[in-house]
């Protein structure tokens, strides 16, 4: 598997996450809905990522 993704219309808004794997590299894109915070744990981190509104993208 090279691919993933999913996305559900909440209350607040759309939530999003999907992840791809190239060679060496795993980016991993997540949209959080205004005035929402979000927590994303990553596979190279043993602390997670904090998200507020919007879309972020991680490359590791």
């Amino acid at each position: 598997m090279t691919r993933a993704y999913a996305e559900q219309e909440t209350v607040r808004g759309r939530v999003a996450c999907g992840w791809s794997r190239e060679d060496d590299r795993l980016t991993v894109t997540a949209t959080v809905p205004p005035g929402s915070t979000a927590v994303l744990y990553l596979p190279t981190s043993t602390e997670p990522v904090r998200l507020v509104s919007g879309r972020h993208t991680f490359t590791v």
